[in-house]
């Protein structure tokens, strides 16, 4: 039931980022239970999907290292496809369902939205 504290604690998983579709990605948790329940990531563009700037991890890292299984929708996706934004979500949703690190029925959604 309890680790044995005795032994040093099990290594943390490494950063596995697929891609499901262009503008669509999973990371599977970056816990040491090593499976999460889903969430669907709305995220600004950016090349820095699992970097640490400063002390601060990118949106993936951050809800990953929570322990959530992570897809990621970026911004331009949803803007060039406006019209299919539930075909998007049931890639995502679909991607979540597949993926073995992802545990629970339920999905959470997280909007990160740039103020002007």
């Amino acid at each position: 039931m309890y680790a044995d504290i005795s032994l040093p604690p099990a290594p943390l998983p490494q950063a596995d980022l697929k891609t499901i579709q262009p503008g669509v990605l999973l990371l599977p948790p970056l816990s040491r239970r090593g499976v999460g329940p889903g969430l669907v990531l709305l995220v600004p563009d950016s090349n820095a999907d699992l970097t640490i700037t400063d002390g601060v991890p990118s949106h993936m890292i951050k809800w990953a290292e929570e322990g959530y299984t992570i897809v990621a929708i970026k911004e331009s996706t949803i803007k060039e496809k406006v019209d299919s934004i539930a075909e998007i979500l049931k890639t995502a949703i679909g991607a979540l369902a597949s993926c073995e690190k992802c545990v629970g029925e339920k999905v959470g959604l997280v909007c990160k939205s740039r103020v002007s």
